[in-house]
């Protein structure tokens, strides 16, 4: 119990110094409650059985009771009011030209008499910046109902908010002293909503060119996934990238958008077998929405010479652009000196794993595990079937959680890749299919100041893999970490898929 103390106290302090947490958050820290006290504390099994079955507002009140009383507040029904409110944009993606309404909720209901009149203050934060002032954008007086069976609804006036991400803010006075304060990223871009129709109704008179109309509309199709919900603006969602804010950018992709339909109109594909670097995307049928993908064709490829390719698999909490991005662009570098092409997938989610679950977790984990592999393997067809590469010498990269997928990719599409590189994995020689890796080379990849379990891992699979006479090579380099091995083993991975191919 004094393990779980000292962490609740610990995340106590955030109600002090910031916004409530939210929901997910809260799920959060009933995961760590539960490393730090084990699953016979009572409050976490309790807190556990709650949201899993999914009374997250419960969950939240008991949680909040305890971390009241851990900090020698008395729970009473200010403070119980205080842990139930909830922001609730219409939309996530918003159009500052347009009419936008929040709504302040509550999780559950928990009724509130202040002596004084409450208030709530929207506004918004540039996300860019280092100020935590936020700006007005919108006021109401809060009513003494039930806000759980009927939130208040406010209007918010953007008119005049400059393009980019932001934090939406609502924070509640009582009299003039702050009472509580929540908080949603958001992204405001001009024209995401209004300029939709007119799109759609251009697209229209175009034929074909299905990867790059699915490029048009990738903006308008994010707005809309994000304003369902079904992906939210923070990085378990989009991904950390190398550089800038761990959010969509959808100004630039509006931005973008507008470039190739004009392109389009113009009768020319941009993207269609296009060298250089480029984001392409396509409509995944069964995720019902539009993916992305990066490919990278060098500048000197004629647009019909069969060029070696590789296909990269990120690791957790990454996308289709990091390995693009980071290490100066040494990825795409590297293939322009060596004649490669090169694609990188979403695998539908940054942390879906591409399939190598092996059907574990719950339905929803099973569920984006099986989207993630099938997104990887649509996105490698798409690149094969418009850039014709040499079929005898495609190769696969995966690094972390790409390493790990890595090896269930290739065992389980032995036909598709003619040699592997896989780096710091977490997969065990007994849980991969050795017959279907016959006559692969494959290369082992870890920084010797990774974790120690990840070094020892990715030495006992290079012994194996060495065990079992497979054409090999092992690269451990020194002081290379988690992080930094991607960059400094690349050029030995293109060595290595240099090799010419077998007859």
């Amino acid at each position: 119990m004094l393990k779980s103390i000292l962490v609740l106290s610990t995340i106590c302090a955030l109600h002090a110094q910031g916004p409530l947490p939210d929901t997910p958050s809260l799920a959060r820290t009933v995961q760590g409650l539960r490393r730090a006290a084990g699953p016979a504390d009572p409050l976490i099994q309790e807190a556990t059985a709650l949201l899993e079955a999914g009374q997250s507002g419960e969950a939240r009140r008991r949680l909040a009771h305890a971390q009241a009383l851990l900090n020698g507040k008395t729970w009473d029904a200010r403070e119980e009011w205080v842990w139930s409110l909830a922001l609730r944009p219409e939309r996530f993606a918003m159009d500052p030209g347009l009419p936008q309404t929040v709504e302040l909720a509550q999780l559950y209901a928990a009724p509130y008499q202040a002596t004084v009149p409450l208030r709530v203050r929207i506004g918004v934060i540039d996300s860019r910046s280092d100020s935590k002032l936020a700006r007005p954008v919108g006021s109401a007086e809060v009513p003494g109902r039930d806000l759980a069976a009927e939130p208040l609804k406010i209007q918010a006036d953007l008119a005049g908010t400059v393009d980019g991400p932001y934090h939406l803010t609502a924070t509640v006075f009582e009299g003039d002293a702050p009472l509580a304060t929540m908080q949603q990223n958001i992204g405001v871009a001009d024209g995401i909503e209004s300029r939709y129709p007119d799109v759609e109704r251009r697209l229209a008179k175009i034929t074909a060119h299905d990867s790059a109309k699915a490029t048009v509309r990738w903006p308008f199709d994010m707005a809309r996934v994000v304003n369902l919900g079904i992906r939210k603006l923070e990085t378990t969602d989009f991904g950390l990238p190398e550089n800038g804010l761990p959010t969509f950018d959808f100004a630039k992709e509006l931005k973008d958008s507008a470039d190739v339909l004009k392109a389009l109109e113009s009768g020319k594909d941009p993207l269609v077998k296009a060298k250089g670097d480029h984001e392409r995307h396509y409509y995944f049928e069964e995720a019902r929405e539009i993916m992305p993908y990066r490919v990278y064709a060098p500048s000197t490829w004629d647009g019909k010479k069969q060029l070696p390719m590789i296909f990269v698999l990120h690791g957790n909490t990454r996308d289709h652009n990091f390995y693009f991005d980071r290490d100066g662009g040494i990825l795409g570098k590297l293939a322009e000196k060596h004649g490669f092409l090169v694609a990188t997938t979403m695998g539908y989610r940054p942390n879906a794993g591409y399939g190598a679950g092996g059907g574990r977790g719950g339905p929803a984990q099973r569920r984006q595990g099986e989207l993630s592999e099938k997104d990887a393997m649509r996105t490698f067809d798409l690149v094969v079937q418009e850039f014709n590469p040499d079929r005898s010498r495609i190769y696969l990269f995966g690094h972390s959680a790409g390493g790990t997928g890595g090896w269930h990719i290739a065992a389980k599409y032995p036909d598709r890749f003619a040699a592997i590189a896989l780096s710091a994995f977490g997969t065990q020689p007994q849980n991969v299919e050795w017959d279907k890796l016959k006559g692969k080379p494959i290369l082992v990849i870890v920084g010797s100041k990774d974790a120690p379990r990840t070094v020892e891992t990715a030495r006992t699979m290079a012994n194996a893999v060495k065990e079992k006479g497979f054409e090999t090579r092992f690269l451990e380099i020194p002081e290379a970490t988690h992080d930094t091995i991607v960059g400094l083993a690349l050029p030995t991975v293109y060595e290595f898929f240099s090799k010419p191919a077998k007859p």
